[in-house]
């Protein structure tokens, strides 16, 4: 009988085991079966490579894909074709989301472990390849109050509050973040990164809103996908006209791809 009370510990922690791996068992299944509803739904294809870009490719060169400490990779990814209408010209694109995940170092005095952490995040590949490189990503701590900010500068204090701005080309800068584009990140992509590239528009953080009808992080990717629709339509028409104007590679416009679709990274 003291053996058996004794014994009791040890079984109640190989219950708990068991649960724990029962549980995540289940939850895998869930969020495949999830994934692959959406799939069918929405007429999409499942993908590890979105954009054609595989996880080595996005961490790191594109801003709104960190590279983390350790490892990393695309979860649940989805793509397939989107409608949107670009300087008055209708137009099809292919439009991938998924979550992205890295290992974040957590050291302590006396130990050091990775934690995981994840966001949502949606890309497109454009008909158009724009001249240079825009990355907007939330402001740190010290340029929310005024203590240290980039050096693009916008007309909107609020904006310069929120926003850090990085700009290898003052003209797309300038042309992108029009005062009707400024006013749109702010009311609905605070706290989120949005990449222009080449031919690659990212945007990167959590949603708003969600399908309520699909488990998890799956009921976030129709809802990001839907938000990068929505910054596409709002790209300022001189954005693309500027891109038509601008000599690729190749001298025949700008209609080639983005550097980092072109290989692991710059």
């Amino acid at each position: 009988m003291e053996v058996a009370v004794a014994a009791l510990p040890f079984l109640g922690i190989i219950a708990l085991g068991v649960g724990v791996i029962w549980w995540q068992v289940r939850r895998r299944r869930i969020m495949r079966e999830g994934l692959q509803r959406l799939a069918e739904r929405d007429g999409l294809r499942l993908t590890t490579r979105p954009g054609g870009l595989d996880a080595a490719q996005l961490a790191g060169h594109v801003a709104a894909t960190p590279r983390g400490d350790r490892r990393r990779g695309v979860r649940h990814g989805v793509e397939g074709p989107a409608e949107v209408t670009l300087d008055g010209v209708a137009t099809r694109i292919e439009l991938a989301c998924f979550e992205w995940w890295y290992e974040a170092r957590v050291q302590t005095d006396k130990s050091i472990s990775y934690q995981e952490r994840t966001t949502t995040v949606a890309l497109a590949r454009l008909p158009l390849a724009v001249p240079g490189r825009l990355v907007v990503r939330p402001e740190g701590i010290l340029g929310r109050v005024g203590l240290a900010r980039s050096d693009q500068q916008l007309e909107s204090e609020e904006f310069n509050r929120r926003f850090h701005v990085d700009g290898s080309d003052p003209q797309l800068t300038v042309g992108f973040l029009d005062a009707a584009m400024q006013h749109r990140l702010l009311s609905t992509a605070v706290g989120r990164t949005i990449h222009l590239e080449g031919d690659l528009l990212v945007l990167g953080g959590r949603p708003d809103h969600r399908d309520g009808s699909l488990p998890g992080v799956i009921g976030e990717l129709p809802a990001v996908a839907q938000d990068l629709v929505g910054l596409v339509r709002a790209v300022p028409a001189q954005v693309w006209r500027a891109a038509r104007a601008a000599p690729d590679d190749t001298g025949q416009g700008g209609t080639g791809r983005s550097s980092t679709g072109q290989g692991g990274g710059r």
